[in-house]
């Protein structure tokens, strides 16, 4: 009896193990939910004067100015005040040879980046350009 008295869920021996399963299912649930919105809104989009990146776990925006590398990997190298700073481009990255066109995409992607680093937005009135198609 003090065994049953001990217990922290007051259900039948063995439920408990149910129980603990399906806060841990719910659990895995929420995140794989989150996880799949959060990545449905990734997206590149170039301004005039900076780009704007929405990522999976945060947002930012680069001045153009500060841009000074884009790396093959698709990574932005970029200072502010005089301190370096990396920030991924995870829509560009491509891992192995799927033969799905990410590839490709990727390669595209970081090619109108860079030339929009060097060139700048050509037709200033032109609306920003979303990168995720």
């Amino acid at each position: 009896m003090a065994a049953a008295a001990s217990s922290l869920f007051p259900f039948p021996r063995g439920v408990e193990n149910v129980v603990a399963a399906l806060v841990i299912v719910a659990l895995f649930s929420a995140v794989g939910i989150a996880f799949i919105v959060r990545s449905l809104r990734y997206s590149i989009t170039l301004r005039p004067d900076d780009v704007h990146i929405r990522g999976f776990l945060w947002n930012r925006k680069i001045a153009r100015a500060q841009i000074t590398e884009i790396t093959p990997s698709g990574w932005i190298r970029w200072t502010m005040n005089e301190r370096r700073h990396l920030t991924p481009m995870t829509l560009f990255w491509s891992f192995g040879h799927g033969g799905f066109g990410f590839e490709e995409h990727a390669e595209r992607g970081l090619a109108q980046v860079r030339k929009w680093v060097r060139e700048g937005n050509p037709l200033q009135e032109e609306p920003p350009r979303h990168l995720l198609h």
